[in-house]
């Protein structure tokens, strides 16, 4: 890892080939493309004195994450270089630019049916025990032949066995109650989803009962299924 001074760093962010994609506050840029086949991550530092970032900065558990679900056959980046900015106590990760395009703008242009793949896709990350904190349509590319990549991997954790039904449910009420997605699930059924989800994830009846119980309470079932 490079440790970079503020000059560098402004010369980095200010090249002519870079494009803003996302912004983390209104006037702080989060995620760059560079050529248009790198991305470049920043990762502020937490202000919070107990945030866990002190001691693992989300930047090393992004480039860990990656790896260890490159492992378990999962598409991700491949993480080009690191570099800090001891000024502004920042991280940059470099890192391949994935094809495909996420879930949510192909859903929106009317392929719902890619959502079927998607209740595939989180059955076989919960079997593997993953639980994949930021995950929403955005966050699954598409890529050809049902096949998807995983990004914005920060926020997972690893589970030596499949997840318990808790956090399994945990982890569908944030995929489920995204509002950027509320008009999706409304479309296709939260309801339909679910059976798509446990047609996978070979639960027992008890389990797949108190999933949809909580699930019903937390999202709003009645409001969002078809």
């Amino acid at each position: 890892m490079k440790h970079i001074s503020r000059d560098e760093f402004n010369d980095i962010i200010n090249q002519s080939d870079l494009k803003i994609l996302k912004y983390g506050l209104p006037d702080q840029p989060k995620v760059y493309e560079k050529d248009g086949d790198t991305i470049i991550k920043l990762f502020y530092r937490k202000k919070k004195w107990l945030s866990s970032d002190r001691i693992i900065p989300r930047a090393m558990r992004f480039c860990r994450n990656i790896n260890l679900l490159r492992k378990r056959g999962y598409n991700v980046p491949t993480v080009l270089d690191i570099k800090y900015c001891t000024h502004s106590r920042m991280h940059l990760v470099y890192y391949t630019k994935v094809a495909g395009e996420d879930t949510r703008s192909l859903a929106k242009k009317g392929n719902l049916a890619i959502i079927q793949q998607v209740a595939k896709v989180v059955a076989d990350l919960h079997k593997k025990g993953v639980f994949f904190r930021s995950i929403h349509l955005e966050n699954l590319l598409y890529q050809s032949e049902n096949k998807f990549a995983l990004i914005d991997l920060a926020g997972v954790r690893f589970k030596s066995r499949s997840l318990t039904t808790l956090l399994r449910y945990r982890n569908l009420r944030h995929l489920l109650g995204e509002p950027d997605d509320r008009e999706l699930w409304q479309a296709f059924g939260v309801d339909n989803f679910l059976k798509l989800y446990f047609k996978h994830a070979n639960l027992s009846a008890a389990a797949e009962k108190v999933i949809t119980f909580l699930i019903k309470r937390k999202v709003k079932l009645d409001d969002v299924a078809a």
